[in-house]
Order: C-alpha cells, then structure tokens, then sequence
C-alpha cells in the first residue's frame, strides 16, 4: 500500500494465516491499488464523483480558473438540462405533478417559516391600523390612555421571545433530537396565536399589554424554527436521513434556501390577506377613517388563518416526520453519546471559533440592516404621497417590496450552488451593495425625500431589499448550519441566529432616540463590517460533501486533525484566517483517496459480515456492492497489524514464533466464523464460549472483524482435528491469475488459504439461477433498507428525482446482527412517473448512503409467477425444509401446535441472535423422508401467522443436531433429546 499515516487506517484485527510470500500479487498482500480497469472505474466513481472530479480525478477547486468555468458550467448544464426533462416528463403525465413535487420538497421543509413570516411581519403592517382604530391609545403623539413604554415593549418583546426560542430549541434540538424540537416548535407557535386571537384586558392598555405578551410566547416557536428548519432540512431532506448524493452535493444549498424563502411568501400572503380583509370589513373601501371594530375584525381574523396552517403543521410533524433525528442519532452512536454532546461542544469552540464569530457576526449586521430596510418606506411614501393618510396606500407599497425581496430570494436559491459564485460572494457583495445603497442617501438626504430625487429614492429601496434577500439574509440562514458538525449544528445554528437578533433589536431600540438624518449615518457602516467578517472568518461551503465534514470531525473528535487530508481542509472551503493558521497544508487528495478506500472496505466489511452471520436460505440477498468491488477487496485483504499497516511476512528466526501465533490466530478464527447457534423446541444449555476461554485478547468492534470473515464460508463446528498444523500455501497451488480472471482468483485464493488453515466447509454455497438485468422501466428496487425505514422517508427522499407515484416497503424476514443489535432489513419498490425519472434515482442513489446503510438501487424485475400454495423452488427437493417470514412473536407453543399437523418431523431448528437470544424469522425443519418434507411443505405454505404469509422451500438437509425436539413418528409425542 501506499504510504498512509499508520493510525488513520482501520484496525482490521486478527487476520487469516498465510504462507510465505512468493509474488507481490499474494492474495494475502497484494497492494491496495492493484485494481483492473472495471474496478479503477468503479471506485473513481464512487470516491470521485464526477460533479465534483474531472476525468483525471481532479477535484474542480483544484483546477485552473479556466478549466474550473468550463467543468463547472458543463455539470450545471447537464443537470439543468436534466431536471427540465424531468418536469417535462412529469407534465405530460399530469400536469399538476411537478406543483405537487414542488409543494412536497419546497413548501412543506419551510412550511414553518412561511407560518411565522406571515405573522411576524403583520405586527409592522398592523401598527398603522391600530394607530387609526385605537387613536387614544396607539396615537402617535402622547398616547392618553395607554402606555407608550408597553407600545414600545411589543416590538421588543418579540424579539426577544425570538431569541430565547433560538437558543432554548437549539440546545434542545441537539440533546432531545430534530423532531421533538420540530413538533414544539409548532406546538408553541399554535397557543400563541390562539393567545393573539383571543388577547383581551379589562382596559386597552391591558389589551396591550396581554397583546405585548402573547407575542413573545409566539416568539419562543419562531426561535426555535431557526436552528430546526435549516438543520433538519439540510441534514434529512423531510426526514429522509440522507447524509450525500449527487443531489445534495448539486442542489443543497437550493434546497435550504427554498425552505427559507417560504419566509418571504409568508409576508406577501400576510399583506394581501390583511388588505382583502380590511376591504370586506370596512365596506368594500380603503380609505380612512377606521374604527376599532374594523381593526379587530381585521386583526383577529388574519390571525386565525394561520393558526389553521400551523395545527396542520403539529400533526405532520408529529406523524410524517419521524426520521428527522437519524442523522443526529447515527453521529452520537458513532460517538458513544446519549443526550448533549459537551465535548463536542467545547470542540467546537476550540477549532471552529472563528467560525463562530463569522455567522453570529454576519447575521448581526444583517438585521440590522434587514430591520433598516423599513427607513426607505415611510420617507418616499411621504414624498410621493404627502398628504395621504390612507393604510391601503403603505400596504401596497409594501407589497411591491415584498415582490422585489421574493426575486432576491428566488435568484439566491438558483446561484447559491454555483461553483463560481457560491455562497460566501454572494453574501460579501449583497453586504457592499447594501452598504452603498445606504450611504448615498446618508450624506445628500434632503435631495432624496424631495419630489426631485424621490425616485431615485424608490430605487434605492427596492434595491436595497433585493440585495437583502440576493445576499446576507439567505446565506446567513444556511451557512450558519452548514459550517458546523452534525451534533452541534442546531445550538450553533441557534446562537448564530440569537447574536443577528440582537442587531434588530439594536436597530428598535436605537430607532426611538436618534432622528432619521442620524439613522442614516449609524446603519451603512453595518454593511461593511459584514462583508468584512465574511471575508476574514467565513470559509466557502460551496460544492462541499457535508459527508467530508463529518469525516473531518471524526478526526478532529479523535484529536487527530493532522491525518485527515480531505476536501473539507482543501483551501477553496477554509476561511482566510484558517489558511493564514495553516489548517489547509494537511490537504492531500492522493492519501485522502488512500484513507476513503479503506473507509469503504470497513464498509464492505460490515456488509460482508452480516452476509456470513445468515443462514443458507432463499431469499433475495441485497447487492449493495457490486461484483467487482467483492473481488478487489477480497484479491486485495491485508494481514494488519494493531497500527493498520500492512505486516511483512514472518523471517526465518520468527517462524516459530509466528507458528504458534498463527495456531492461536486459526483457532480464534475458527471460533468466529462457526455459523450461528440455532435454537431448538426447547431451550439447550448454552455451549461454552472459545472467546471466554481464550486467553487471546481479540477486537471487539465489528470494524476490528478479520477481513477473512467477510468470505462467505462455514466451518463445521464439530471437527475434532483442532491441533492440526497450519499449512502454507504452496507455490504450486493452482490460483487463477488476478489479471485474467480476478473473481476467481478472489475465490480461489480464499480457499487455498482456507483449506492451508484446516478449515472444512460442511455445505456447499447455493448457486442461484442467473437473471438477466431488468430493462430500464419507471420501477425500481431499493435494497439494504433499515427496518425503521417509513413509506413517507422513502417517498420524501426519491421524491426529489421526480414524481412517486407508489412505495412499496417489504419486511426482510432476516435478522440482521448489526453491533449488539438484532435489525431486521427491508427492501422497497419505488414506481415513479416516467422511466427518465428512475433513471435519474438509479444514477443518483445507488451504493449511496440512506438512513445510515449503503442502499443497492436498481431497476425492479418483472414480477415471477408461481402457482399458489407451492413454494418458490430454488434448491434440489430433499428432507430439510426452510420456513421464513415467521412473526418474532411466535412462541414455543404455536410452533408445536403448527407442525403437529405434519407427519415424520425429525427436528425444527428456530434461528436465534446470538447477541439479543431474540428469534431472527426463519426456522429448519428436518423431516424423515422426502415425500414427508414435500406434504409438510404443501400445508406449510398456505399457513398464516399474525397476519404473515409463511415462506416454505426446500433446503439442504443437514445433520441434526443435538439439543432439540423430536417427535416420534409413531406415538406422535415429542421427547427431548
């Protein structure tokens, strides 16, 4: 292998014994790299996706700025040029279809912030009608009787229940999980506005003052969607638990954006509302004057729209989005966390502090200036309309406005994933723009708010509004997510949102003791501190795999930041004061490549693992890695030692030594690959464990599992020849050679060195029909599926490649030993609307990661026909049945009452977990002939238990064992052996 820092390799444990080593290509300890062309293209592919490499394996922030603009604008042309022939497809079949995706993967993830947008943003449109409806008590001027102090605490009030929301759910967020904060959010939010509705004093300023109240109740939930929205959208897409595909690298920032702009939409349906509302409720008029009772009506009931909307949003929170947390449950797993993760942290604040300073910085100056924006409308409105005093007048200006800041929103979400411009310059030149939009009028204001300049005046301000939104106001809300590892995200996220708060905060109270002239000359100068910030401590999040940054908190976790040489420390995505401290020169992409090779054999490892821990039996096995990446991680497995590195074969002076090493390493070896105990009728003495009686220490992680066992092979458990010598492979063994035929050598390879070892193999491996690849159709299959996996997780998460038109989940009657759990697998067939959009999903998700387990999509198979009540014949008719999809709640009992309508049983044999002693679905029945085991199988197959259909087929027969129950052919009864 190519040098590689020794400790950022896996620790693969004991290793297979070996014999000397002849040639460089030993099976034993052939190089990494020695990979043939079809497997060199499939790793490429795989570890060097092609959105993000050029043919040469070049990461795009590596090239030139020319061959940067050409790799760039063709991948975002051929995925635009895709994507419109997806919604194409999606027209012709229903034209409604592609408003349907869009409501699902757009509205729903923002449905929150288009709920509290709406009703935030009204408390400024509403002042103006309470000013005219309630003269005496929100008049301008000396209010008689009511409090200006609490007029001026509804503005405050707000704010600040948003930021207690903001810090509260996001610590919340990160120690509970992202659905509980999503589901109280939208809980708190529902009684505020009921309390809004039905806000009430004994005097108007008692109205006021419940009013001022009800509105920082309000504001806690609106907090809270900050850090829930941006971290659950980013990191499951509605739930699905998806860390990475080619969609989330392309489209991820779009995507957040999009959920984010459901704010702006928010306040252009609040101000429509509110007008159509004012117009049924003042007689069909405008104009002033207007009464308390037109202003309560009004407010009350635009208040009570959204209150609809957002019980809808408790209930599908609560139901659809159960999946939520995966991503933050899979990071604390992985760190052997329960509740907040403190280290990580004070992690955080020891690597990622300047970071901090850059997003809690940058959303301050951009409230302000969000908050600011308000100074343009009122002064051109005065010029352009001097003697007005009608409301509709203010709201229809705003509603231009809040149609100039959508296209600002709408035009960041589609540039916000470009290569060349990104993220971080799109918030440094809305920050400039802004900044010059405020100081012109600063210093020549009185020509502005004349008739003469208003204009210029007008532009200034819709101008300011769109650079708002194009800028500070979106990014902000995504990178103050995106730059900050998985368990700590929403309390960073939240703080982040908290510190901008505060500057609109400033800007209201700030707003009440200087005159407009001076405000003029105070907010300008927020714009360029921002851009200042961003350029000096906010790295550039643009095109990076969010999977790159947890794998470089996994090494910093470890405190192990010089051996991670991935993307996420490429200089393209540091801050500038990162690259001034260095942290870019660990940069490496060929040991990066290197390290995420070995990373994706602990991978297949696993996999292979949970494949040798199953029983022989007939169910479709999941292909989550293709045949030649089996055969180069078994051409290529390594004997490792405790550091990771490659070990050099034994000397001559060490052979001795190294025989009885590899003694104790074969008996070890034996002792995990024997297949799993199977639980009899009755329950045997456990048999005594080699491992406890071993004095050899052996890994306990399923990553730390000897590479020999991901080959699926059985020992026989009952030889007795456990002293026998170990043999090395002799030169003159007949391997096929790796070139020419690497899946056999693979194969054969293993063997020689199984057979050296002394290992028999009791069975021989089932050989399946071969079948042809499906044609492409709009149906596919999604294999290695969690059992938590949900209808609505998979239909959320492919709906993103077009229209779902079904989801069909099937439980895999498999128990899957997955650390010291028993998990049982699913599998799915997904019908889209068109054959281009399964294709899109195919392309897009195989051997991706999906809710924690690398998922095999495919096309599905044309269904097989079998007659009813026969069971599918995969194996040779013999005596040895295997009854599958049995309901783990089956009992002792109801397997003897089931098979007491058989005949001649010799022995039922129930797999069980080891780890758990749980029963896995599936059972062997010996039967004393073959016409026993064909009748028994007839009935068998046409039983049901809890509402499952058994699975009968013929196995192979295989010695019974000791243990179980029998019963007697002639009596019937059973007796214990």
């Amino acid at each position: 292998m190519a040098s590689v820092n020794d400790s950022s390799l896996r620790n693969y444990g004991v290793a297979a014994p070996h014999g000397p080593n002849m040639t460089e290509e030993h099976v034993a300890t052939a190089n990494t790299h020695n990979m043939n062309i079809n497997e060199k293209a499939i790793f490429d592919h795989l570890l060097l996706p092609d959105d993000s490499y050029n043919s040469e394996g070049q990461y795009w922030a590596d090239m030139n700025i020319f061959k940067r603009m050409k790799f760039t604008n063709a991948v975002d042309s051929a995925e635009a040029l895709k994507e419109l022939k997806s919604i194409g497809s999606m027209f012709k079949k229903d034209p409604l279809s592609p408003f349907g995706y869009y409501a699902r993967n757009m509205v729903i993830p923002g449905a929150g912030l288009l709920l509290e947008g709406y009703v935030l943003f009204s408390i400024g449109n509403l002042k103006p009608l309470f000013v005219a409806g309630f003269p005496n008590c929100w008049g301008k001027a000396n209010p008689q009787i009511c409090d200006k102090q609490w007029q001026n605490a509804v503005d405050y009030l707000e704010i600040v229940g948003i930021m207690v929301g903001q810090v509260l759910v996001g610590i919340i967020g990160d120690m509970l999980g992202r659905r509980w904060g999503l589901i109280q959010d939208a809980t708190i939010m529902f009684i505020g506005l009921i309390m809004l509705i039905a806000a009430w004093g004994v005097t108007q300023n008692g109205w006021v003052i419940c009013y001022a109240w009800s509105l920082f109740f309000y504001g806690i939930g609106v907090g809270g969607e900050y850090p829930m929205t941006a971290t659950s959208g980013m990191e499951n897409a509605v739930g699905s638990g998806k860390v990475s595909t080619r969609d989330d690298r392309l489209h991820r920032g779009r995507k957040v954006t999009s959920a984010f702009l459901m704010q702006g939409w928010g306040q252009f349906f609040n101000q429509v509302i509110l007008i159509l509302l004012l117009l049924i409720f003042h007689s069909g008029s405008g104009n002033p004057p207007y009464n308390a009772k037109v202003a309560q009506w009004t407010y009350r009931i635009s208040f009570a729209i959204p209150a609809v909307g957002t019980l809808w949003l408790v209930y599908f929170r609560t139901y659809k989005m159960k999946n939520a947390s995966k991503q933050l449950e899979v990071a604390k797993k992985k760190a052997h966390v329960t509740g907040y993760d403190v280290k990580s942290l004070k992690l955080t604040l020891k690597y990622f502090g300047p970071r901090i300073i850059a997003t809690a910085g940058a959303w301050f100056c951009n409230d302000v200036f969000f908050y600011g924006n308000k100074l343009f409308q009122s002064d051109f409105i005065a010029a352009l309309s001097p003697n007005t005093t009608s409301i509709m007048v203010t709201w229809l200006w705003n509603l231009v406005n809040v149609g100039v800041s959508l296209v600002g929103y709408y035009l960041a979400s589609f540039l916000i994933d470009n290569k060349l411009y990104g993220r971080k310059w799109m918030m440094i030149v809305g920050f400039l723009a802004d900044f010059i939009l405020f100081v012109i009028p600063a210093f020549n204001y009185p020509y502005y708010k004349s008739t003469a300049g208003v204009h210029k005046f007008q532009t200034m301000y819709f101008l300011s509004s769109f650079f708002n939104q194009f800028g500070p106001n979106c990014v902000t809300f995504i990178v103050a997510a995106e730059v900050y590892p998985t368990p700590i995200r929403a309390t960073a996220h939240g703080f982040s949102a908290m510190v901008g708060k505060a500057g609109a905060l400033l800007a209201a109270v700030l707003y009440n003791y200087i005159d407009t002239q001076m405000k003029f000359y105070v907010v300008p100068w927020f714009g360029l501190a921002g851009a200042l910030l961003t350029l000096l401590f906010m790295p550039d999040t643009t095109g990076l795999d969010l999977k790159e940054q947890e794998r470089r908190w996994g090494f910093l976790r470890d405190g192990r930041e010089d051996q991670y040489h991935g993307i996420a420390v490429h200089p393209k995505h540091l801050s500038l004061w990162e690259r001034i401290r260095g942290v870019g020169k660990y940069y490496d992409p060929k040991l990066d490549y290197e390290q995420k090779l070995e990373e994706y054999r602990g991978d297949w490892e696993e996999w292979q693992a949970r494949r040798t821990a199953e029983q022989d039996h007939n169910e479709e096995e999941d292909e989550a890695f293709s045949d030649d990446i089996s055969s180069y991680f078994l051409r290529t497995g390594s004997v490792r030692n405790e550091k990771g590195t490659v070990s050099k074969p034994p000397s001559d002076t060490e052979s001795s030594e190294n025989e009885k090493r590899l003694s104790m390493r074969r008996a070890a070896f034996k002792a995990l690959c024997t297949p799993l105990p199977s639980a009899s009728l009755a329950r045997s003495a456990p048999r005594a464990s080699f491992l406890k009686a071993s004095s050899l220490s052996l890994p306990s992680s399923r990553n730390s599992l000897p590479s020999i066992i991901s080959f699926r092979s059985y020992a026989t458990g009952n030889s007795s020849d456990d002293n026998a010598p170990v043999r090395g492979i002799d030169s003159a063994d007949e391997i096929p050679s790796p070139l020419n035929d690497p899946v056999n050598a693979a194969r054969s390879g293993f063997e020689a060195v199984r057979d050296a070892a002394g290992f028999g193999q009791s069975r021989q491996r089932r050989e399946r029909p071969a079948r042809d690849p499906a044609p492409p159709g709009p149906r596919i299959y999604i294999g290695n599926l969690l059992f938590e996996t949900e209808e609505e997780t998979v239909r959320e998460a492919f709906g993103q490649f077009g229209e779902v038109l079904s989801v069909n989940l099937v439980e895999d009657s498999r128990g899957l030993r997955k650390g010291t759990n028993s998990i049982t697998s699913r599998w799915a067939f997904v019908e889209f609307g068109s054959t281009e959009q399964a294709t899109a999903a195919v392309e897009g998700m195989h051997g991706q990661e999906f809710n924690t387990r690398r998922v095999a999509v495919q096309f599905a198979q044309p269904p097989r026909e079998r007659p009813q009540g026969r069971p599918q014949q995969l194996n040779e008719p013999s005596k040895t049945l295997y009854i599958g999809n049995m309901s783990f709640e089956m009992t002792d009992q109801d397997l003897n009452n089931l098979f007491a309508q058989t005949d001649n049983v010799l022995d039922v044999r129930v797999a069980m977990d080891r780890a758990t002693g749980q029963p896995r679905g599936f059972a062997h029945a010996d039967f004393l002939t073959q016409e026993d085991a064909d009748k028994a199988s007839k009935w068998l197959s046409t039983q049901r238990f809890n509402g499952r259909p058994l699975r009968v087929s013929y196995a192979r027969a295989v010695t019974p064992r000791t243990g179980g129950f029998r019963r007697d052919s002639n009596d019937g009864q059973t007796q214990e052996q």
